[in-house]
């Protein structure tokens, strides 16, 4: 079985998961950041910005792991955050 690692803070979530987390999420970004440069939506370098994103990745990942309320809210509050600070608000 998968996933039979725990964080010691976080005993509910796996390590595995956490890792799988990360992945999809900036495999995910990179192909949306590439796609929407493509039609013309953006105008960013999806590999140029790959640290960006991954670093918007690894931050959602562990408020993920946080006891912090609704990872539903708090997930997606983190990442346009991150967003707007690392990519600018503008």
């Amino acid at each position: 079985r998968w996933g039979k690692a725990k964080w010691s803070f976080s005993p509910n979530k796996s390590v595995v998961g956490s890792l799988a987390f990360v992945a999809g999420a900036f495999t995910m970004s990179e192909l949306l950041l590439t796609w929407f440069t493509h039609l013309g939506c953006l105008s960013v370098d999806p590999l140029g910005s790959a640290w960006k994103v991954l670093a918007i990745s690894v931050g959602c990942a562990f408020v993920e792991l946080m006891p912090l309320g609704d990872d539903n809210v708090s997930v997606p509050l983190t990442a346009a955050v991150l967003t707007a600070l690392l990519f600018g608000a503008g």
